[in-house]
């Protein structure tokens, strides 16, 4: 969000936000915003409002093209008390200054948040320390330990919000690891808990077992787009049903793990278009290891696909994540790019054979 030096006046940006514009990081979406006014304020400056009813947001609207999250506050009312210290800066842009209402700036600058309140850590203090964890890379904390969450209240368009939040930050294998820690992927995402209990071959998989294996795998991600994280979140989904098969330990896996994908987006309500994006990566997400060695019309439905350099990417960071070096990697790379050289030639086939045409005067 480029244009935040446009919002309307009483309009402050908020706790993640905040922070990012703290440390010169790109503002990511949603934006947290907290508006000096009340609903209708909300509808008469902001576009496409939804009132979600869920935790610290009254509304979700938007403004120039990004997704806020808002929080009213009254005139003579402190902005909202945060869990996390360093979640409690706030920065005017009719102003361009930050606000500090709990003086908590040398923990910004020492990079050491805190609770505020270290006997309260309850189901929403969890959460925002998963997204904080997973935006920010502060020192390791086990605040949640020891406690006990009741997760039964998270509606399903909040586990959406919160698992795209979350799969944006660069960390967002911190986050996630908060979330399986506590209980709350467990209780709503148990075809993700399972993977927890699925042991891989140390000679394979020396990270650890597939649920390890996948939160390693976003250490090597480039860029936090939806439909990649997504893929790398479920690439390894059907390991835990798969079956041994002829010395394949979970054979198969990429197809069952696909149909699992698709059922858990869909009851999450994400979009279409990113439902079928992520299939595709899911599914094929073992093809890349083999394309230098199968015959080019075995391939070329899926290497044609405008998600193949996705499905790349995604090889390299589940290569990476086994302590692999990236040969195979670097082998699919070149056979694809020869394809596209093939396929835009108008005298050659997709397997590069010359073929013949007729010229009729």
């Amino acid at each position: 969000m480029d244009s935040y030096k446009n919002l309307p006046a009483g309009v402050f940006l908020s706790s993640l936000s905040a922070l990012e514009l703290y440390y010169g990081k790109e503002l990511s979406e949603p934006v947290s915003i907290c508006l000096r006014g009340s609903l209708a304020d909300i509808a008469r400056e902001f576009d496409d409002v939804d009132f979600p009813g869920i935790d610290g947001c009254d509304a979700v609207a938007r403004f120039d093209g990004a997704v806020c999250l808002i929080r009213c506050v009254d005139e003579d009312e402190p902005f909202p008390r945060m869990p996390f210290s360093v979640q409690n800066l706030c920065y005017d842009p009719r102003r361009r200054v930050f606000l500090d209402p709990l003086n908590i700036y040398y923990d910004i600058r020492r990079g050491e948040p805190r609770l505020l309140d270290e006997v309260c850590c309850d189901e929403q203090t969890v959460i925002e320390g998963a997204l904080l964890y997973s935006r920010f890379k502060y020192p390791r904390s086990r605040f949640y330990k020891g406690l006990e969450y009741n997760w039964e209240h998270i509606s399903v368009y909040e586990q959406r919000l919160l698992l795209t939040r979350i799969l944006k930050g660069k960390y967002a294998h911190r986050g996630l690891d908060i979330l399986m820690q506590t209980g709350f992927i467990g209780t709503h995402w148990p075809e993700l808990a399972i993977m927890d209990t699925t042991e891989h071959a140390k000679e394979y998989h020396p990270e650890g077992n597939a649920w390890e294996h996948t939160l390693e795998t976003f250490r090597y991600r480039k860029a936090a787009d939806l439909a990649l994280s997504l893929g790398l979140l479920l690439h390894d989904a059907g390991k835990p049903t798969a079956k041994r098969n002829e010395g394949n330990t979970f054979d198969r896996h990429a197809q069952i793990g696909s149909g699992i994908a698709r059922r858990f987006m869909a009851r999450l309500g994400f979009e279409q278009e990113v439902r079928d994006e992520v299939v595709f990566l899911v599914r094929e997400h073992m093809l890349p290891a083999f394309i230098p060695r199968l015959p080019t019309y075995r391939i070329e439905r899926s290497m044609s696909s405008p998600w193949f350099p996705k499905l790349l990417e995604l090889f390299r960071c589940d290569l990476s994540s086994t302590f692999r070096g990236p040969e195979k990697y670097y082998e699919a790379c070149t056979t694809y790019r020869i394809y596209l050289k093939h396929r835009k030639n108008p005298f050659r086939t997709a397997e590069g054979k010359k073929q013949l045409r007729l010229y009729v005067e």
